[in-house]
């Protein structure tokens, strides 16, 4: 259990300090540009972990690390690059008038998605092991 205090850590110290500099970063990237280096980098560190998960029985001790590793980095590329941008366009779809109400929708709308992916999560991984639900995430 050691492990996964551990790691709840570093997945925490990650986002505390991912998620400031995010808001930086949008500002030097744009939003594009922090979609499209968000979505690729998390797809890479997520396939990294999915391939960790792989090759368990070939190297279990290397393969945990790398499989920790690539959810660490996935979860700060999130943050840096994609968990901002989403609350910003949504804001820019909704006419000034209704801005207020679109943005506090998108938060209940997100947090209830992630809700329920936290719910779901230890269920699928005892059903079907942890490689695939990596292969879905990436």
């Amino acid at each position: 259990q050691d492990h996964l205090a551990a790691l709840g850590v570093a997945v925490l110290a990650a986002r505390a300090v991912a998620t400031p500099a995010g808001i930086l970063l949008m500002d030097v990237l744009g939003r594009r540009g922090c979609l499209l280096a968000g979505t690729l980098g998390t797809s890479l560190s997520m396939s990294s972990a999915a391939l960790a998960c792989a090759l368990t029985p070939l190297a279990p001790a290397a393969a945990k690390v790398a499989a920790v590793a690539g959810l660490v980095s996935s979860v700060t590329l999130f943050e840096l690059c994609l968990s901002n941008a989403s609350f910003t366009l949504a804001s820019e779809v909704f006419t000034q008038q209704r801005r207020q109400q679109g943005v506090a929708w998108s938060h209940v709308c997100n947090y209830a998605v992630k809700a329920v992916s936290m719910q779901m999560f230890p269920v699928a991984l005892a059903v079907g092991g942890p490689l695939p639900l990596w292969v879905a995430f990436a």
